[in-house]
């Protein structure tokens, strides 16, 4: 009887103290914790309360929770994207925003912009369903020399809304992985010079030219997986496709021909020494 006595005061006495606890009693360490849970827009709210959530807020802005976001249209506060890009754009390492094609241009400005002169350590890009005009596209270049992933799938690419503008191979030599799916009046020659792509979709990209395409294998030095699925105008003969590929780039791993009419040719197939993943199921798409 004593003992549960006892444990009852203490319980008693605990409960009266933690009553009159307030969130501002609580550690530095305690309240990265809480606010840890928060979305980006609730932690502009918090910010504004005072200055210590304010520094609290910074930290999680830091962390490692925000090295990665990813942003839709449909479920942007417009409002504040320049906000959370100025909030955590120091140590974003990636970005990914899907947008649509009838956004507004001030958002796309932002969004340049953010990426451009505010996120210094990001690493990989990926914007999809965005149409860029040529400036827009020049603008967005200068972020490009430090990536080594750019996504640019589904943004209407293509020579005539691009001018001449060329991914350099040398000065964008950190890129290892670029993604243009979906661009389907792209031709090609946005990329015919980059050297250093190990990895390159251009699936879906129907009117991708194969002279263009033969002149990406040619200055690649070291292309490890390839997706053209559904890129039909990129093969005009199966056999002289795989055979510039098999001359221009051997040591290819992966390597994804779907819906291009192409059928499995097992003696080019086996030339290639690296070949580990190859598939070419599917009819040629649109037939």
């Amino acid at each position: 009887f004593m003992i549960v006595q006892k444990i009852n005061e203490v319980s008693i006495k605990n409960y009266n103290t933690a009553k009159m606890m307030s969130i501002l009693n609580l550690d530095n360490d305690s309240l990265m914790n809480i606010f840890e849970y928060l979305s980006i827009y609730d932690l502009l709210e918090v910010e504004k309360v005072c200055e210590l959530f304010k520094s609290t807020c910074e930290g999680v802005y830091a962390s490692k929770k925000f090295h990665k976001v990813r942003i839709e249209l449909r479920s942007l506060r417009t409002e504040c994207f320049k906000d959370i890009l100025k909030r955590i754009g120091n140590s974003l390492k990636k970005f990914e925003f899907s947008g649509g094609y009838i956004m507004d241009q001030a958002i796309k400005d932002v969004m340049i912009d953010g990426v451009t002169k505010l996120c210094p350590k990001l690493k990989h890009l990926s914007i999809n369903y965005v149409t860029f005009t040529i400036e827009s596209f020049h603008r967005l270049q200068d972020c490009f020399i430090n990536l080594s992933c750019l996504d640019l799938s589904r943004c209407s690419l293509c020579e005539s809304s691009l001018g001449n503008l060329e991914l350099n191979g040398e000065t964008l030599k950190s890129i290892k992985v670029l993604k243009l799916a979906g661009n389907t009046s792209m031709k090609g020659s946005l990329f015919k010079n980059m050297k250093h792509v190990e990895v390159l979709d251009v699936s879906y990209c129907y009117e991708l030219s194969f002279f263009y395409f033969k002149d990406f294998l040619k200055n690649c030095i070291h292309l490890i997986e390839l997706d053209v699925s559904a890129s039909c105008q990129v093969i005009p003969e199966d056999e002289v496709f795989l055979e510039v590929l098999l001359q221009n780039q051997p040591k290819i791993e992966k390597l994804l021909m779907n819906n291009t009419g192409v059928s499995k040719n097992e003696e080019i197939l086996s030339k290639f020494k690296h070949l580990k993943e190859a598939s070419f199921e599917g009819r040629r798409f649109g037939t």
